[in-house]
């Protein structure tokens, strides 16, 4: 419907638009924050490794489309843009709803303690299969914008493949507990249990209190300056590439970034949770702030080896900050109001999507442009990206102020919050 013509326009842009609304909250409300939520409050002590390997799957499997539009939909008069739009809205809302039934918050047992060997064995078959979906869309991506390879339906069934390779960890022996300590058995003694304190509802922070203070409001300025930068870059890379003259290099930087982003949710995600007594989570806010800084500013240069080099940078600050968030939030404030908190959060995305990606890279890309279709030249987005610099390094400062004022109040042991 969206590329034929049997609707106008206006029916066809709604018709979009709706169906933008319904995949993103499908795949980002439905599932990913509320498994991100109980996952956090389910491993305590692993929460950033749990949910850095969720959120690494999500930028992973981003670059999974590029490869599959290439690979299987993609016509030259666009007529398999609706199959590829209908197989994006059943996999994304079919999955999120069949996900979410058995979805559950752990009870207080053993299986709430630090990860064992047989947890961390199966983490690392997880981590393993997820490492070589962003290496194979990187390569193919490489490969076919070099015109090494042409697309075909192969590549793409390959593809496939390769994201459900992770479901065989099934197949490994569950994690075993001793009978004292087994789930739901009323006998486990207290001492046994490894319940932190920021779990419990007398600890918790309600939303009205949270809303009123400083550190909300600086996590919300360093959140919408480091997803909106992330976004400005990744979803213009097309542009931004074709603007300097080198167009076919715009897939293998899609590929880039989604790979960086989702190797830095999980590296970070465990490195934080096993140093949190050495270097806490909000210095990993402060590496993120810089290395935003870093990229916007690399990237408005205008050289293609410089925009590679931030490029990787964007999807590092993008991809480590989404695993730092739902931990610092669930440590902060508590479990009471967490999903209020966080959802509150996580709306500056929002915000971000609009003013930057909308209107700040639009205005300055039809000013460059001037009458022309198409905006050629380092000065289509030099300006855009200087400001995003600016406005990361104001997030750095954000981020400096949340870790002075969060030292003293934050525990060593990130489950003891």
């Amino acid at each position: 419907v969206v590329s034929g013509e049997s609707a106008s326009r206006d029916v066809r842009i709604a018709l979009a638009a709706v169906g933008s609304l319904c995949a993103g909250y499908s795949s980002v409300c439905l599932l990913d924050n509320i498994v991100c939520m109980v996952c956090s409050l389910s491993f305590p002590y692993d929460r950033a490794s749990v949910v850095g390997y969720l959120k690494a799957m999500v930028g992973a499997s981003g670059g999974v489309w590029a490869v599959l539009w290439k690979a299987l939909f993609q016509q030259a008069d666009g007529s398999g843009l609706p199959q590829f739009l209908a197989a994006m809205a059943a996999l994304s809302l079919g999955v999120s709803l069949l996900a979410l039934i058995p979805m559950e918050t752990l009870p207080e047992s053993r299986a709430r303690s630090r990860f064992g060997a047989d947890e961390k064995r199966r983490y690392g078959a997880l981590s393993l299969a997820m490492i070589a979906l962003p290496l194979f869309n990187v390569v193919v991506s490489y490969l076919l914008s070099n015109g090494t390879i042409q697309p075909t339906p192969a590549l793409g069934f390959a593809d496939i493949a390769i994201l459900v390779v992770p479901l065989l960890v099934l197949l490994l022996p569950p994690p075993t507990f001793n009978n004292e300590d087994a789930p739901g058995n009323q006998s486990a003694s207290p001492a046994s249990l490894s319940t932190p304190l920021a779990d419990s509802a007398s600890s918790s922070i309600p939303f009205s209190v949270a809303i009123g203070g400083l550190d909300f409001w600086l996590l919300v300025f360093v959140q919408f300056t480091i997803f909106g930068s992330g976004v400005a870059t990744n979803q213009n890379l097309a542009l931004i590439f074709e603007s300097l003259g080198s167009p076919e290099f715009a897939g293998l930087a899609v590929a880039l970034f989604a790979m960086t982003s989702a190797a830095s949710r999980m590296v970070v995600g465990v490195l934080s949770d096993q140093y949190a007594s050495k270097f806490t989570r909000f210095n990993w806010v402060q590496v993120v702030t810089v290395c935003g800084t870093c990229s916007q500013a690399l990237i408005s240069t205008g050289n293609l080896m410089a925009c590679a080099i931030g490029v990787v940078l964007a999807g590092f600050s993008f991809g480590a900050f989404y695993t730092v968030i739902v931990p610092i939030v669930n440590e902060i404030y508590g479990p009471e109001a967490f999903g209020e908190i966080l959802a509150t959060q996580l709306a500056s995305q929002a915000f971000a999507s609009l003013l930057i990606c909308k209107l700040l890279l639009s205005f300055f890309y039809s000013r460059a442009a001037a009458d022309a279709a198409v905006c050629t030249g380092v000065d289509c987005f030099r300006l855009s990206f200087i400001v995003l610099a600016v406005m990361c390094g104001a997030s750095f400062l954000a981020a400096c102020s949340l870790e002075r004022r969060r030292r003293a109040a934050m525990p060593s042991d990130p489950a003891k919050g």
